[in-house]
């Protein structure tokens, strides 16, 4: 069921070792209850998806990182959030295996489900909201208790220790996705979360986000001056790495600067690793060139009898590498323009950036 032993009953016992609390860090009482809407418009609120960038928390997807500036920006309407095509093929597709995971956790675990993706606006803030996809009775609370679920799909690859993925049973998860399932229990104000990682079609593993006072209060502080003190008054946070620099000022006049020693160094740091670059694909080069040549003369000629492309580099009978074909496809854009400059005109788009270049 899991590649984790976690036994299958873990998620759903009691919390009967957990300290009342009347009174929650975020300010608001236990009983003051978040209220449940429809479809919200993204830009007048901060989910739970969009906590771990607002707090730094974000991880790198495909040279990419989402920051405070990134969800300013989409907020504002001044940048598009919108996911591209495969991306959004993802979540189209992670969207139809949670009715599948809400039946199997009905079914295997006997979990009484009470509501799935539901939103909640914050009772306190009305700028905080979450969408809880699924919330399950613990009848061994007495009274009874109403906690969240999350349904995580995971690439088999992803799922990984290095990856942030720890033991079934644990709260060892990512940290963006541990932010969300805490960013939901402080709106619910409720005090578990049991995230659910879907990493394959049948195997299913689960974990155990219990309310922690102290980081609930963290991330609402920090989403309230997002919130305040940048969207409400229009200023866009400090930037947090080159891409943030680039959307802030790559479309403004620049202006002289008079610079101090320790961006001096910077700037003579800089050179040394661009020149350190140019060897390193210079060095990469060579060695590419050495490996090729040898495997070359090691086929010969007759080449094109084979009847199958099978270049193994064998070291001491082992395969250490191998030397396959490829193949791919690209676009003509010269003849595109040619042929089709109307087609070019209406889908080229101005881009726009800031370049250092050192003066020699």
């Amino acid at each position: 069921m899991s590649k984790h032993d976690g036994g299958p009953a873990f998620p759903f016992t009691g919390l009967a070792a957990l300290p009342m609390c009347r009174r929650h860090a975020c300010g608001a009482s236990i009983m003051t209850h978040p209220i449940p809407v429809g479809e919200l418009d993204r830009k007048t609120y901060v989910g739970g998806s969009r906590v771990s960038a607002i707090m730094g928390l974000d991880p790198e997807r495909q040279g990419k990182r989402k920051t405070a500036l990134t969800e300013y920006l989409s907020i504002i309407g001044e940048l598009d959030g919108k996911p591209d095509a495969e991306r959004l093929a993802f979540f189209e597709w992670r969207k139809e295996w949670e009715p599948v995971v809400v039946k199997r956790l009905k079914r295997e675990f006997d979990a009484q489900i009470v509501s799935v993706n539901q939103r909640y606006r914050d009772p306190v803030h009305e700028f905080m909201a979450a969408e809880i996809d699924f919330e399950w009775m613990d009848e061994t609370n007495h009274p009874a208790t109403v906690e969240n679920g999350e349904i995580k799909t995971v690439h088999p690859l992803a799922y990984t220790e290095k990856q942030g993925w720890g033991e079934a049973g644990s709260s060892d998860i990512p940290v963006h996705y541990a932010a969300q399932c805490m960013w939901g229990i402080g709106v619910k104000r409720n005090r578990v979360c049991v995230p659910v990682a879907m990493a394959g079609i049948d195997l299913f593993t689960f974990y155990r986000i219990e309310r922690d006072d102290e980081t609930i209060k963290w991330l609402r502080d920090g989403v309230t001056d997002f919130w305040v003190n940048h969207v409400e008054k229009r200023i866009p946070p400090d930037p947090q790495n080159w891409s943030d620099m680039m959307l802030l000022y790559s479309k403004i006049n620049g202006k002289p600067v008079e610079i101090d020693d320790g961006i001096m160094r910077a700037l003579q740091d800089l050179q040394e690793i661009r020149v350190s670059l140019k060897q390193f694909t210079q060095d990469e080069e060579d060695v590419k060139f050495k490996i090729a040549e040898f495997v070359s003369k090691a086929w010969g000629v007759a080449l094109g009898e084979e009847p199958a492309d099978d270049a193994r580099l064998m070291y001491r009978d082992n395969v250490v590498a191998t030397f396959n074909k490829g193949h791919g496809s690209h676009l003509d854009q010269k003849r595109l323009k040619e042929d089709k400059p109307e087609i070019v005109s209406a889908y080229t788009l101005p881009h726009y950036f800031r370049a250092i270049r050192i003066k020699k």
